[in-house]
C-alpha cells in the first residue's frame, strides 16, 4: 500500500470516528433534556427495528457514520465494510470523484458527510422501494428530466455525477433518457438515430442516451437494421430504468422488464465478487444499485455486455465496422453465443 492512499484511509477512519463522537455526545443531550423536561414515553424513531436505528445501506448503526464519511464511501466501492486490496489499488480514481468542482483538491466542503440516508424512511441503501409497502405516485415520474432549471430533477437520481470508467463521461445527462413510446415500435418499420437525428448504422457501440427509435413508411431490407431496431427496443428501457428512473422500480418490475435477457441467457449467472470490475447478473445489478453505491461502472458493464450479447444474437454477417465485427464475434466465441442465431422473445 503506498503511503497516500495509506493516510487518506488513516484520514478517513479518523473523521469518522470524530463524527461518532460529535454524534454520540448530541444524542446524550437529547436523551438528558427527555428525561428532564418530558414525561411522554420514548417511541422508536421510524426505520428502526428493536429500537435500534439502521445505518445507510440497511446495516446496523454500528460505525454508520464512518460509512457516512464521503472518503470511505469513495473508497469502499462494493459497501460491504472493508476496503480490500482492489479498492486499495483504485484509491486515486475513486477520491477523484469527490472533487466535484474539478480543482484538484478535496475541500472541507466535499469531505463533509452525507447524513440524509438516515434521516429517511427508504428502503435498503437509501433507495425507495415500492415492493415494500403501497405509496402515493412519486411526483418526480411526472416531472421532465431536461428542464435545464436550477432545480434539476437529475441531481435527485443516484447515478448524477457519475461517469462512465470506459469513457469517462458523466452516465445520465438532459434529453439521455430514450422515452421510447410503444406506438413507434414496428418490426421492419424503425431505425435508429442518434440524438440529433442521423440514422444509425448497426455495429458494436453500445447506446450512449438520447438515441431514438424513428418510424418509417418503407419496410426495412436489411436484417442488421431491423435487429438493431429491435436491440434498441430491448435496452433503452433497461437503460434508463436503471440510470433514470431506478427509484420508482421495484423487483418484480426489473424481472419482467428484463425477462428477453434471462431467456436469452444473458447476464443470468452471479459475478462472485461485487466490484468496479465485477460483471453483475440481472439480480446483482439491481441490488447493487439499491446499495448506494459510489461507482457507476459495474451497471454500465452489465449495460453495455447485455446489448453486446444480444447484437451478437441477432447480428447476421457484419462486416463494417471491421473493428466492431471482430469485437463482437470474440465476444460470441468467448461467452459460448451461438452468433446469428437470433434473439427468443418472451
Amino acid at each position: 500500500m503506498n503511503q497516500l492512499t495509506c493516510k487518506l484511509i488513516m484520514a478517513a477512519t479518523f473523521l469518522g470516528g470524530m463524527q461518532g463522537e460529535v454524534n454520540s455526545q448530541e444524542r446524550g443531550r437529547r436523551e438528558g433534556n427527555d428525561r428532564s423536561g418530558s414525561s411522554r414515553p420514548e417511541l422508536p424513531q421510524r426505520g428502526t427495528q428493536g429500537g435500534n436505528r439502521k445505518r445507510f445501506g440497511g446495516r446496523s448503526s454500528s460505525g454508520g457514520f464512518t460509512r457516512l464519511t464521503p472518503i470511505v464511501t469513495a473508497l469502499d466501492v462494493d459497501g460491504n465494510g472493508t476496503i480490500s486490496a482492489a479498492e486499495i489499488e483504485n484509491a486515486v480514481t475513486a477520491l477523484k470523484k469527490l472533487d466535484r468542482n474539478k480543482d484538484g483538491k478535496l475541500t472541507a466542503e466535499e469531505l463533509r458527510p452525507n447524513f440524509a440516508g438516515t434521516r429517511s424512511s427508504r428502503g435498503r441503501g437509501g433507495i425507495s422501494d415500492r415492493s415494500r409497502a403501497s405509496s402515493p405516485p412519486s411526483s418526480r415520474t411526472s416531472r421532465p428530466t431536461s428542464t435545464g432549471e436550477d432545480d434539476n430533477p437529475l441531481k435527485k437520481l443516484w447515478s448524477y455525477g457519475l461517469t462512465s470508467r470506459r469513457t469517462g463521461k458523466p452516465l445520465i445527462v438532459n434529453n439521455g433518457e430514450h422515452r421510447m413510446g410503444k406506438n413507434t415500435v414496428s418490426y421492419g418499420h424503425n431505425v435508429v438515430t442518434d440524438r440529433n437525428g442521423r440514422v444509425q448504422r448497426p455495429g458494436g457501440r453500445p447506446l450512449q442516451g438520447g438515441e431514438q427509435l424513428k418510424l418509417t413508411t418503407e419496410y426495412q431490407a436489411e436484417k442488421n437494421v431491423r435487429e438493431y431496431a429491435r436491440v434498441y427496443s430491448i435496452m433503452a428501457p433497461i437503460r434508463d430504468a436503471l440510470l433514470y428512473r431506478f427509484e420508482d422500480l421495484t423487483r418484480e418490475e426489473w424481472l419482467k422488464l428484463t425477462r428477453v435477457l434471462a431467456i436469452n441467457y444473458i447476464k443470468t449467472t452471479d459475478a462472485p465478487v461485487i466490484g468496479p470490475r465485477s460483471i453483475l447478473s440481472i439480480g446483482q445489478v439491481y441490488d447493487y444499485i439499491a446499495s448506494g453505491p459510489t461507482a457507476g461502472s459495474p451497471v454500465m458493464r452489465f449495460l453495455e455486455e447485455a446489448e453486446l450479447e444480444l447484437k451478437c444474437l441477432a447480428f447476421v454477417d457484419l462486416k463494417f465496422p471491421a473493428e466492431a465485427a471482430r469485437a463482437m464475434a470474440e465476444h460470441a466465441k468467448e461467452h459460448h453465443i451461438d452468433a446469428g442465431s437470433g434473439i427468443k422473445l418472451p
